[in-house]
């Protein structure tokens, strides 16, 4: 668990983790650089943004700064775990990608 983004950044670069669950509002650069440098030090790192925001810009503008899936926070329950497994197995030896995953109500992933 970290405080702020660049805990965040600093943290995934030393622990390497194969999946990082953030927080939308962890952030307070609203223009995503968190993601972007994220991406940049860590660019194997699989990440799952969490927001209340509902908006398809806020949505579009995670997963084109480098989100592998977006997870409304009122669809925690059902779909956070289903987007780990989903995106876990896209980075498998076999799996490239399992295009035929079904996508949860409340999580839009890079397709």
């Amino acid at each position: 668990m970290v405080a702020d983004e660049t805990s965040l950044v600093e943290g995934a670069g030393r622990l390497k983790p194969d999946v990082a669950v953030v927080d939308l509002s962890l952030a307070r650069d609203r223009s995503l650089g968190w993601l972007k440098a994220l991406r940049s030090r860590c660019p194997g790192l699989k990440v799952i943004v969490l927001s209340v925001h509902d908006e398809p810009n806020i949505r579009r503008a995670a997963l084109e700064a480098g989100a592998d899936a977006f997870i409304l926070k009122r669809a925690i329950v059902t779909d956070l775990l289903p987007a780990v497994d989903r995106i876990r197995e896209e980075t498998g030896p076999e799996a490239p990608g399992d295009v035929g995953a079904p996508t949860p109500a409340g999580e839009v992933g890079k397709e």
